[in-house]
């Protein structure tokens, strides 16, 4: 193994190659590096690659598991599942990433399952909010194309599940009306 061990700067390199060598998404690499601020956050006595091991992960999603946060006016204690999943899974690749360079002997997450996480939304809308967001723009539309393009908007949102970046990049060529398929570009989603 490597003597090299500060964690911060082996990132550093994991996070250029992920964006330059590999070529992944700014928002993915964005990812990776937010969960790793908040690992670094939470375990600061995790200074270098021979801290990484199986105890500590499982110390890391305790705490995270049962540290008070401020959200919104309120305090919150824990995560959703599915934020843990994408820690684990962010940091995982990280851990894999550092074993291909040699510069850990064992994935720390090797023994640590991810959790099964249920998408189950509660928040969805309703069928009458959803008359309520075409009522107002029937009311509130100033010319009948912005009528059509606002209820058109709201309909690929609402029918089609993208989301907000997936449709402001959204051009007439990616829209096969004869197939009735719309094309996302995976530089724009998930």
């Amino acid at each position: 193994m490597k003597t090299e061990n500060n964690l911060i700067k082996l990132f550093d390199d994991f996070a250029k190659e992920c964006e330059f060598s590999r070529r992944l998404r700014s928002e993915t690499v964005r990812g990776y590096r937010e969960v790793f601020k908040l690992f670094l956050r939470v375990m600061p006595e995790v200074t270098g690659v021979e801290f990484l091991t199986s105890e500590i992960l499982t110390e890391f999603f305790k705490r995270i598991e049962t540290r008070p946060r401020t959200v919104g006016r309120g305090i919150k204690i824990g995560v959703k599942e599915s934020t843990i999943k994408t820690q684990h899974t962010k940091l995982n690749v990280f851990f894999n990433w550092l074993l291909t360079k040699q510069c850990l002997g064992k994935n720390p997450l090797e023994g640590i399952k991810s959790p099964r996480v249920s998408y189950d939304d509660p928040k969805r809308l309703k069928d009458n909010e959803i008359s309520e967001i075409y009522a107002a723009i029937t009311m509130h539309y100033i010319s009948p194309l912005m009528l059509r393009r606002d209820t058109l908007m709201v309909s690929l949102l609402l029918f089609c599940g993208l989301r907000r970046g997936e449709l402001i990049s959204l051009q007439v060529r990616d829209i096969d009306l004869e197939s009735r398929k719309i094309l996302i570009k995976k530089e724009t989603s998930k």
